[in-house]
């Protein structure tokens, strides 16, 4: 079915994903049609009948086959029980140690909610969340996408909406995970020219020319050179895209997601486990100032002093995960069920992964296509994939 560089497949997610192995997907980064949301004027799905838990623990609802839309169901309980089938195929076809990225919106309910009063928020992420817990996944980040320009909102009694939820989720407790691939700079850009060593232990302002900071013994903020871990909040803008779809991804967020699930090196081409960075670290260096000693046993047990050199990691190599004979890498392989605009298909080529992406959308499995391949026309030819039409 896929045996080149990149596919998007025509048809429905829940019916591509059962013609596809188990276990090839290093990634899969997607955002499913969001609830009571908006119609995309495709056919109906016909689902069998759906049981699961709402949250460990619970005992399991019984949902009855129905045709319907993803998003379109009559109850927030039947939207959620038809991601957590969608994602039982995306379980299978994740590699044991592949992740899942999902970003997911929430809706307000209307006069016709069934159990929600008119205007409750419905908070499906967070039951979509409890829901894959409970259905075996590990539910290991929740990352508030934070978006400095939301779309306006003519509403008076609450906030304006400015963020959505992306869950990262795992197959088993250990996992492939690229942190140093995403790592952030220490310092914010109005902080990197301070001059004055940061104090390291308790909270304690104090002035370095006309600026002034407040910091904690967990976070030096030091040169934009020195990385940090990255943050579970991420701001980004959404992007604007000219086309005929509706809710577009912005690049930034699937690079993201791609760049620390996926090995920037590539996989064993016998086995599929993936290289990971050969990394060289130094501890940050302290002057200790001795208050704690001085303080006795009321002082702070936190160790106090002055940060004079910070904490440093450099990639110096890449080595195989696997003992399989002696190889070169291959790409990786992502998989997008909710293709969409196309917009992680995009991301994925330019990263240098293979890519999967399904939509039952026949104008936007047109529209991807050509968004990829008009990226980079000389490599993202239509012989090296393009589109597949479902069984």
């Amino acid at each position: 079915m896929f045996a080149g560089d990149w596919a998007i497949v025509h048809g429905d997610a829940m019916s591509v994903l059962k013609m596809l192995p188990s276990g090839i997907a290093q990634v899969v980064c997607t955002s499913p049609p969001y609830y009571s949301l908006r119609d995309y004027y495709i056919d109906p799905i016909d689902w069998p009948e759906v049981r699961y838990a709402p949250m460990p623990g619970l005992p399991e609802l019984v949902i009855p086959a129905m045709s319907a839309n993803l998003g379109l169901e009559d109850t927030p309980e039947a939207y959620i029980a038809h991601l957590v089938l969608i994602f039982r195929e995306v379980r299978r076809v994740l590699r044991d140690d592949g992740v899942a990225w999902v970003n997911i919106g929430d809706s307000y309910a209307n006069a016709s909610a069934i159990g929600l009063k008119h205007k409750d928020l419905m908070l499906i992420p967070a039951r979509l969340a409890l829901a894959l817990q409970a259905d075996g996944w590990w539910v290991r980040s929740d990352v508030i996408w934070h978006k400095p320009n939301p779309t306006p909102e003519s509403v008076t009694d609450r906030p304006t909406r400015s963020h959505e939820h992306i869950f990262l989720l795992a197959k088993s407790e250990r996992y492939y995970y690229d942190a140093e691939a995403i790592a952030e700079p220490l310092a914010r850009p109005e902080e990197a020219k301070r001059k004055t060593p940061v104090k390291f232990g308790g909270n304690k302002h104090f002035e370095a020319g006309q600026q002034r900071g407040l910091y904690s013994g967990k976070e030096y903020r030091g040169t934009p050179t020195n990385m940090r871990n990255r943050r579970d909040v991420w701001s980004i803008s959404p992007k604007s895209f000219h086309g005929a779809h509706f809710a577009v991804f912005p690049p930034k967020l699937p690079d993201i997601c791609i760049r620390a699930g996926t090995s920037e090196r590539g996989q064993c081409p016998h086995c599929g486990a993936p290289w990971e960075r050969v990394v060289e670290r130094t501890p940050m260096e302290i002057k200790r100032s001795g208050q704690a000693e001085e303080m006795g046993e009321f002082g702070r047990t936190q160790t106090s002093g002055t940060m004079t050199k910070p904490p440093t990691s450099e990639t110096v190599g890449w080595q195989p995960t696997c003992k399989c004979d002696e190889h070169e890498p291959v790409p990786q392989l992502v998989i997008d069920p909710f293709s969409g605009a196309g917009t992680t298909g995009l991301v994925a080529t330019r990263l240098g992964r293979r890519y999967i992406g399904i939509e039952p959308n026949a104008e936007y499995v047109k529209m991807s296509e050509q968004r990829i391949i008009n990226d980079a026309p000389l490599f993202n030819l239509p012989a090296k994939a393009g589109v597949i039409e479902a069984a």
